[in-house]
């Protein structure tokens, strides 16, 4: 089975880790994953919004040691606790059966056999469309912004990771998100950063059922005689 919360999860988590390690292997920080994602924009000109630096603020952002509290964290599902630090909440806010083969799509993956035990399980294999949200929490809206374009660009170069993974010809979007008063506080901000794509998941068959040893057939023999 297939979960592809988990393989995001993995992936997001894994990203920052190697932007920590590159920081930490690199004397000249001009030559780092953080420098070439916030140093310079793609005309040359330096990442900067008013007295924001992005490449100075992405290094407390995404450089801090796990002890400090305002360190960017992963979760699976909307934490509450931490909607007023640096979070990405992976969410799903949608999935759609997408096709399935004749039978349920059953044997499109190989059956477990047990030799032992005699038996087999025979498999289902679906196709899911879903639309996976990381949801970007902060009570610093250029913090937001600047953690949802650097997710956008490390998922991106991953492409190839996710597909290998088993998440299929993903796509990338987003939008900012507004919550009732009520439900959050004004001074958190959202942004969501989504990925469209499809995925194949097989299941087994709870119970097993006995391999077949022998066959037995019942009948009359006829003889024809020639005269």
């Amino acid at each position: 089975m297939l979960i592809p919360e988990v393989i995001l999860n993995y992936t997001v988590k894994t990203a920052i880790e190697i932007i920590n390690l590159d920081w930490e292997s690199n004397t000249d920080k001009t030559k780092t994953i953080l420098y070439d994602l916030l140093g310079k924009d793609d005309n040359g000109f330096k990442l900067q919004l008013n007295k924001f630096n992005y490449f100075e603020q992405g290094q407390s952002i995404f450089l801090k040691s796990k002890g400090e509290s305002r360190r960017l964290q992963v979760t699976l599902g909307y934490n509450i606790e931490r909607v007023g630090l640096p979070t990405i909440h992976i969410l799903l806010p949608q999935e759609n059966e997408k096709e399935k083969g004749l039978g349920m799509g059953e044997g499109y993956q190989d059956y477990e056999i047990d030799e032992i035990e005699g038996t087999y399980k025979r498999n289902f294999t679906n196709v899911y469309d879903s639309t996976y949200s990381l949801m970007i929490t902060s009570d610093n809206s250029s913090e937001v912004s600047l953690i949802y374009h650097v997710l956008k660009s490390v998922l991106f170069c991953s492409f190839e990771h996710l597909e290998h993974m088993g998440i299929r010809d993903p796509k990338f979007g987003g939008q900012d998100l507004q919550f009732a008063n009520d439900l959050v506080p004004t001074t958190v901000f959202h942004k969501n950063l989504t990925i469209q794509m499809f995925y194949e998941t097989t299941v087994n068959e709870l119970l097993s059922q006995k391999l077949a040893r022998s066959l037995t057939f019942e009948g009359i023999i006829q003889q024809q005689t020639n005269i």
